[in-house]
């Protein structure tokens, strides 16, 4: 929810807008991949003459981390965390890697920027030997921008050293949990994954479903992996716990084309060779449940607490309910928790006292806690959008939780909350940027977009950014002439600030009642700072600053639009089934739908395609322009992530190069020397000095990090990079 000006606007949320099984994106079952289609036979990319240019090393601006409410600071999403004493903390991000801490959250270290994906959900500590850690790769919150996975990473050194395993096993599913057999031998761990995919997000991002996980077991410490006969690859697992004697429990959400009431919760007493499904007491139907996490009392473990969430149909994303078992599962009953609030799809986490076990805390969009086993239960003061709570074994006032706003402490017997994201230099640099924008003038003040943490500004060059407007917020746009005058996009909503920030006001005359894709485009003419561009179902355009808009069709043209490019009168458009329409006539009239048949990835359906990213024209020849596509090429009968045409778009040729099979993000064009590209790939950051004939990586100083956009200042003498898990880089460039 975003409050703006007096309004309550609803605006459904990144992680409702991408869920499994429901609630927005589809969840029907993706078509089989389709045969090839031959690309049509395009002009080569004309190289030509053209300035080489020069990149410096990146170094991180911030947010690091950014102000809340002016006494408070907050940093991204964070998912998972592992305490190994009241000082030293490990903690799992979305989308920026493990880091750690030795003195309880002043400070923080990335631990794995070299790693092949920094997203997770999960992290595991070996009971006797915190040194011993097990990450799970990839986020399975499936939000609409929450990362595939990549496999499991073990490390033995306290996160010094890393190794990746099982990754050919899991494919990109995503390791939502990951449990260690207390009872089996140190240095030998055995160990249980639940592995998940997602399906709606996976469908619209372009990766392949076919996958989503299941049960794995590895006896060896973690070192290999195989899945269970009971939840083998292709079913789901969604959380796993295994108490002191080697009893396991896990629980499933059943995804399409799985039969829904294989949902529930499963207990084992042979290791996995064979599971129970548990139902005495826990509800009768389970075809609209969801998301269930589960905790097993240490001090008592025949207690036994779940909560569910619904995860199908009406009521989507709200509470099921928490349940109690005091017999290790074989009965259950219902406790007093009533949470009204919804995203229990999203935000789900339990926690019981280690040595207490009628002391329970249950993170939704809030942190609760019950101190009389679930007969009652009392708001605590914490973050927003809660996926873990740990408790640390020898002292159990020592209470940390991750969440949507980095990371907080609890005291006060968990009633008062304060953050522990760090301090800068030393802060959690975990920011989830979507987009940003620069000042004209000033290129040390930054305007973001970000995931849950709204938009932040930059200034002076210092890491920690102020908060300027909460919720989730997308493109910005900063106007050339009056660099006071700011804008901001998410969900086909616009607002106008005239103070730099300071306050917004909702600008949507004239813009109808029409789907928007989440990251709704917002672009700003450069030539006319009072023209911009935004697109719902339509493109609409104002040349009063935003104060009346116009429709330049009156007929969608297609699935919900994710990019607008403008050059003069010249304009291109794409929706999120990838695909392409263009218009020489400044909107009176458009040729398109590009798809397949003139060498995209778009489907002819408009229901399953590659979501096109990012569009990109010349502004020396507008018959040339750039697409950009997420997702991967055994997904889509055409395969590559950047496009090129040189006839306005009747015949695109594939220019992704050594960018590899990739999700890419963003096309940006040096406005001065249209030779000059750069990308913004899952992978980092790419350029072109031959329009896309050949492609050179720049990683210096960058992590291994998904970037969601990279954009030159209007002198062309800075690079930024915007990060979706480490906040915002910067390089010099010089042009000769």
């Amino acid at each position: 929810m975003k409050i703006r000006l007096g309004v309550v606007v609803l605006i459904a949320s990144a992680h409702l807008a991408g869920c499994r099984g429901g609630g927005g994106g589809s969840s029907a079952t993706p078509s089989p991949i389709p045969t090839p289609i031959p690309t049509p036979s395009c002009a080569a990319p004309d190289a030509g003459p053209g300035p080489r240019s020069t990149e410096s090393a990146w170094t991180q601006m911030g947010p690091a981390p950014e102000s809340f409410r002016s006494n408070a600071s907050t940093s991204g999403r964070t998912t998972a965390l592992a305490l190994a004493s009241a000082t030293r903390w490990y903690v799992v991000s979305a989308g920026g890697g493990v880091w750690k801490t030795d003195n309880a959250g002043t400070g923080w270290t990335p631990l794995t920027d070299d790693q092949p994906i920094l997203s997770g959900s999960t992290i595991a500590m070996d009971p006797t030997d915190p040194n011993a850690l097990w990450v799970g790769t990839g986020e399975a919150d499936c939000s609409i921008d929450s990362l595939y996975g990549a496999g499991i990473l073990l490390s033995a050194d306290g996160g010094a050293g890393w190794t990746q395993v099982a990754a050919d096993l899991f494919g990109r599913a995503r390791i939502a949990k990951i449990a260690v057999d207390p009872s089996s031998s140190a240095g030998s761990r055995t160990l249980y994954a639940a592995a998940t995919g997602c399906l709606s997000v996976e469908a619209e991002r372009g990766i392949d479903s076919s996958v989503h996980g299941g049960l794995a077991k590895s006896t060896d410490g973690g070192r290999s992996w195989s899945f269970l006969p009971a939840f083998p690859s292709g079913s789901t697992a969604n959380d796993v716990v295994v108490d002191p004697s080697g009893v396991v429990l896990m629980s499933r959400f059943a995804l399409p084309p799985e039969d829904g009431s294989h949902t529930g919760i499963y207990r084992s007493t042979n290791g996995g060779s064979s599971f129970t499904k548990l139902t005495a007491g826990l509800p009768a139907d389970w075809t609209t449940v969801g998301n269930i996490s589960l905790a097993i009392a240490p001090s008592n473990p025949q207690v036994i607490y779940a909560v569910l969430g619904r995860g199908i149909g009406a009521g989507y994303g709200t509470l099921v309910g928490a349940y109690r078992s005091s017999d290790g599962g074989a009965n259950w009953s219902k406790t007093a928790f009533a949470d009204i609030g919804r995203q229990w799809n999203y935000n789900n986490a339990i926690q019981v006292d280690p040595t207490d076990a009628t002391v329970v805390y249950v993170g939704g969009v809030g942190l609760w806690k019950s101190i009389d086993s679930g007969a009652s239960w009392t708001l605590t003061a914490s973050g927003w959008d809660h996926h873990g709570i740990a408790i640390l074994a020898s002292d159990p006032q020592t209470i940390v939780t991750a969440s949507d706003s980095g990371v907080t402490k609890l005291a006060g017997g968990g009633s008062i909350g304060s953050s522990a994201n760090g301090v800068a230099p030393n802060a959690l640099a975990i920011t989830q940027g979507y987009a940003g924008a620069v000042d004209p003038i000033d290129g040390n003040i930054v305007y973001l977009g970000t995931q849950d943490n709204g938009v932040l500004r930059s200034s002076g060059g210092a890491l920690l950014w102020a908060t300027l407007l909460y919720g989730d917020s997308g493109q910005q746009a900063v106007d050339f002439d009056v660099p006071a005058t700011v804008y901001e996009s998410i969900d086909g909503y616009i607002e106008r600030s005239d103070d730099s920030g300071q306050n917004f006001t909702i600008k949507m005359s004239g813009i109808s009642a029409e789907a928007a894709a989440w990251l709704s485009p917002l672009t700003m003419d450069l030539a006319a700072s009072g023209t911009l561009y935004t697109g719902l179902m339509r493109v609409y355009k104002t040349t009063d600053r935003a104060e009346h808009w116009t429709p330049l069709s009156a007929q969608p043209l297609g699935d919900a639009l994710t990019a607008v490019a403008v050059t003069g009168n010249d304009l291109y458009t794409g929706d999120q089934a990838g695909s392409v329409w263009s218009s020489s006539n400044g909107g009176a009239s458009w040729q398109g739908p590009y798809r397949a048949g003139q060498g995209l990835p778009g489907d002819a359906s408009q229901k399953v395609g590659r979501y096109l990213t990012s569009l990109a024209v010349d502004p020396t020849n507008p018959s040339v322009a750039y697409a950009t596509y997420a997702g991967f090429n055994a997904f889509n009968s055409v395969p590559g992530h950047v496009f090129r045409t040189t006839d306005h778009g009747s015949c695109w040729m594939d220019v992704s190069g050594s960018v590899g099979d990739v999700p890419v993000n963003w096309v940006a064009i040096d406005q001065q020397h249209p030779n000059l590209l750069y990308l913004a790939a899952n992978n980092g950051v790419f350029k072109s000095m031959d329009r896309g004939a050949t492609w050179t990586p720049l990683k210096g100083g960058l992590p291994n990090v998904q970037v969601s956009q990279v954009f030159l200042n209007r002198r062309g003498d800075t690079l930024y990079a915007i990060t979706h898990g480490r906040s915002v880089y910067r390089a010099g460039r010089t042009v000769p």
